[in-house]
């Protein structure tokens, strides 16, 4: 009766480790988390707090866009990288989350 009960309980472990991996692996929790860990990457590597100020302290909005384009333009490839990917998660993420709360899903009928 104990090695039925140790089984039972060995593969239910399974079953919900299954489930919760195929959840993560879905959801929008390990876009989430990726976007997250680039971010405190990118602070290491950058003084977000001086870019903003200098951005600011540019002028107008086109003085503003060619700062920021030539600042990216001259900083360490691992900066570029970094903030690559972060854009491409960041637009993934978002076409993934409008996709999951506004695609309504298709009824398939039978054909007799």
């Amino acid at each position: 009766m104990n090695n039925v009960q140790q089984l039972k309980r060995r593969v239910m472990r399974r079953v919900y480790a299954f489930w919760v991996l195929r959840t993560a692996y879905h959801s929008l929790l390990l876009k989430g988390v990726a976007i997250s860990l680039l971010f405190i990457e990118l602070r290491e590597l950058v003084s977000l707090r001086n870019v903003i100020t200098n951005t600011l302290q540019s002028g107008g909005i086109d003085r503003m866009v060619s700062y920021l384009e030539y600042s990216f333009a001259h900083t360490q490839a691992s900066v570029q990288v970094t903030l690559a990917l972060v854009g491409v998660l960041a637009v993934w993420f978002v076409v993934d989350a409008i996709r999951k709360d506004f695609v309504v899903p298709v009824q398939q009928f039978a054909l007799r």
